[in-house]
């Protein structure tokens, strides 16, 4: 019945005698053998049930960290998608990525030439030795020909950026042709008045309230 404790009954030293010490011997030593096998499994299934605990934590603490991740991007991308700036990604002179307000600027894609949108191509390389020398251009104004085609007052910053394994530059772009017009129209009536001034034949003098 599987029980290994039978005492056989011991004749002496004759051979049954001695094949019941023998067997004896044997049902001992395979009790002890299973009892150990037994404290081995209970230990190995403690330590399963242990290690089992600490990987569901684990994945639980990187289901957490996947998440978490996830509504970062989607934030971010988010902030990119409603930025009042342009923002764009160049390797070797290819838009990599660019938000829908640079889109609006400057009709960029992905996949475009970043190359050809200076009105003037000197700036592009002014722009590229301020980055050799220093790794990063801020507030550089240059004029950027725009969605429709026309050349348009822009505000360019630019720094280095690793992008999907290689190097590439990250820019941000701002119009400013409104203001540039309106700086250029307080000029022009300055240099108007002053003209005028200076055609008047009389002497022309300011008296204060207190004068």
């Amino acid at each position: 019945d599987g029980n290994l404790v039978v005492e056989l009954p011991q004749r002496g030293k004759d051979e049954v005698g001695q094949l019941a010490i023998a067997f004896q011997n044997m049902a001992q030593k395979l009790l002890l053998r299973e009892k150990d096998l037994k404290n081995l499994n209970k230990s190995l299934e403690q330590r399963i049930e242990e290690r089992t605990s600490e990987l569901q934590g684990a994945k639980d603490v990187a289901e957490e960290a996947a998440k978490s991740l996830v509504a970062e991007r989607e934030q971010l991308q988010t902030i990119l998608d409603t930025s009042p700036v342009g923002v764009a990604i160049t390797v070797d002179g290819v838009f990599r990525f660019v938000n829908p307000r640079m889109t609006e600027l400057i009709g960029a894609s992905v996949g475009d030439d970043a190359t050809n949108v200076y009105a003037d191509p000197a700036d592009r390389s002014r722009i590229l030795e301020i980055m050799e020398r220093d790794g990063v251009v801020r507030d550089f104004e240059s004029r950027l020909y725009g969605s429709q085609g026309d050349p348009r007052d822009m505000l360019l910053t630019f720094d280095r950026i690793e992008y999907r394994g290689g190097k590439g530059n990250l820019g941000w772009c701002i119009d400013i042709t409104e203001r540039k017009h309106m700086e250029q129209e307080q000029t022009d009536q300055y240099e108007f008045q002053r003209a005028l001034v200076d055609t008047i034949p009389y002497p022309v003098f300011y008296k204060g309230a207190d004068t």
